[in-house]
């Protein structure tokens, strides 16, 4: 995803036209091209970043609940074994 997440944001956030053709064809919507450059930026980026961050927290979740079994099956490691 850092493949679609890099290149959504360097067009999102690019102030110049980055595609010249585009600025001279026509479109079917009566939009800016720089705007729609922006858009379609942002549209390659954020849902990529989403995935990411909910890929991220899914991870963080199994590790932190598997931690919680372990201390739970096995006093030991969590610090309350036999003194």
């Amino acid at each position: 995803m850092i493949l679609q997440i890099l290149p959504g944001a360097y067009i999102a956030m690019h102030h110049s036209m980055l595609y010249d053709v585009y600025d001279i064809c026509g479109r079917a919507w009566a939009i800016d091209p720089l705007t729609d450059q922006e858009i379609g930026g942002l549209l390659t980026w954020i849902p990529a970043a989403m995935m990411s961050v909910v890929a991220s927290l899914v991870v963080l979740s199994y590790i932190l609940h598997d931690k919680q079994d372990i201390s739970v099956k096995h006093p030991a490691v969590s610090g309350g074994g036999v003194k």
